[in-house]
């Protein structure tokens, strides 16, 4: 049963998961030891729950009660996104959202997969993603995982983006 129950999460993941490229996992490329095992979905709520994962150039927030908001880009490729995300007992957490430009409103759904191999954390996207230390033992400053701040630091720049294109608060 709980084959089936791993191999429908993979099959929705590779028929739905599509999104910009706003979102990234870590540069070091590692695949987990055979002793790994997926992240509980307690534990995964806990890592992401009220913080800010900061991109490149852009960030998204992880609301306690499940929302997601997040911009991304500058000038004529500026973004922002509305939707929502969770958490399974796969190791998995989901988002989906609206993703809104001046020109265009875009729905996606994108999903990533976490793995712990004693004290190291993994992350994968899917479905194609290939699996990259999220969190290091001892840490590194460049790990993915440095870049969730706690609270919610997009607001200000979500709110503008709004406003900016035209979208009343809602």
């Amino acid at each position: 049963m709980r084959l089936n129950v791993k191999l429908a999460a993979v099959l929705i993941a590779v028929i739905l998961a599509t999104s910009p490229g706003a979102l990234a996992v870590g540069t070091v490329t590692q695949t987990p030891t055979n002793e790994a095992a997926p992240v509980s979905a307690a534990a995964l709520y806990r890592l992401y729950r009220d913080k800010t994962w900061l991109w490149q150039n852009g960030a998204g927030f992880f609301a306690k009660d499940g929302r997601f908001s997040a911009w991304s880009g500058s000038g004529d490729e500026a973004t922002y996104a509305e939707g929502r995300w969770w958490v399974n007992f796969l190791g998995g957490l989901c988002i989906n959202a609206a993703w809104r430009s001046k020109d265009w409103v875009k729905v996606h759904l994108t999903c990533f997969s976490h793995s712990k191999d004693g004290n190291l954390l993994y992350q994968k996207r899917e479905p194609s993603g290939a699996w990259a230390v999220f969190r290091s033992f001892p840490g590194k400053p460049d790990d993915e995982y440095q870049k969730l701040r706690k609270g919610d630091l997009v607001e200000v720049e979500f709110l503008k983006r709004k406003t900016m294109m035209g979208r009343k608060q809602e």
